[in-house]
């Protein structure tokens, strides 16, 4: 993945709070947004699989025998989330640190939808256009990661995309939602599209995603995501081209496995 959709895509999962933000339409939207992470979810456990992984380590030769090499990630209520590679032997850590760098961002499908905290701390001027509601920000504080946001909304009053704008270009993201019955009324994203463009190089990314109801919660999760990127160099005009599937498998929910890998983990330091 490139690198700084990767960044991008932590960027905006590490907001994690709740934020207080100018305009009650943006507001009223943010709050209808479905997350699957509800109050039904206290302990949670998932693995994560690429599903070319595996092969693609193989190849190298280096690594030994593999047979499955995947992510367990583990989640408890008001802690951040936990992540270890299994399948690859005794070191190897900047590898593993890597691989987990690489799937993390299904973490953010399963986790939230931050965009509160993305969008607050900018000064809004809204403006109504053709295809809905344009909101324009400045960071007149200086500290947030872009100086200059735009956000539109459409004409159902949905988020539809936003931009964010510094220094070394700029990335639109693309939004698109849908409805299930378990959803109770709220907006489930289906597919993010992420457009950059920089002096060099521009990108398309585009993350879909696919969900399983599971009836001991009374709602959904996601079980796979399809990637997809194009990267063009506007120098020489090569272009590269990637794609994978992301399986988030083997859920266990309140199961206390997380509090166990944790406390684990907490002993072990």
């Amino acid at each position: 993945m490139n690198k700084i959709v990767t960044l991008f895509i932590l960027f905006i999962l590490s907001r994690v709070h709740a934020a207080n933000i100018e305009s009650s339409e943006l507001s009223s939207f943010l709050d209808k947004i479905y997350k699957p992470i509800t109050t039904n979810i206290l302990d949670l456990y998932v693995e994560i699989a690429d599903e070319n992984l595996t092969k693609k380590l193989s190849e190298k030769q280096v690594y030994g025998k593999l047979n499955d090499v995947y992510v367990k990630s583990y989640f408890q209520h008001d802690k951040d989330w936990s992540s270890e590679v299994v399948g690859l032997g005794d070191g190897f850590a900047e590898l593993k640190e890597m691989i987990v760098a690489s799937l993390f961002y299904a973490n953010y499908f399963v986790f939230n939808l931050a965009l509160d905290e993305t969008f607050s701390g900018y000064k809004l001027k809204q403006k109504d256009n053709k295809n809905g509601t344009v909101f324009s920000g400045i960071d007149i504080s200086q500290k947030k990661e872009f100086n200059e946001i735009t956000i539109q909304m459409d004409n159902r009053k949905r988020l539809e995309s936003w931009t964010a704008y510094d220094v070394r270009g700029k990335i639109i993201t693309k939004y698109e939602w849908t409805n299930e019955d378990w959803c109770n009324g709220k907006f489930l994203l289906k597919k993010i599209i992420i457009d950059k463009t920089m002096k060099q190089v521009t990108s398309k990314s585009t993350f879909e995603i696919f969900y399983k109801y599971f009836a001991e919660i009374k709602s959904g999760l996601p079980i796979k995501i399809e990637y997809s990127e194009e990267t063009l160099n506007t120098s020489d005009k090569t272009k590269v081209e990637a794609k994978k599937e992301i399986f988030l498998r083997n859920y266990k929910i309140n199961e206390k496995i997380a509090s166990k890998f944790n406390k684990q983990q907490k002993h072990i330091k």
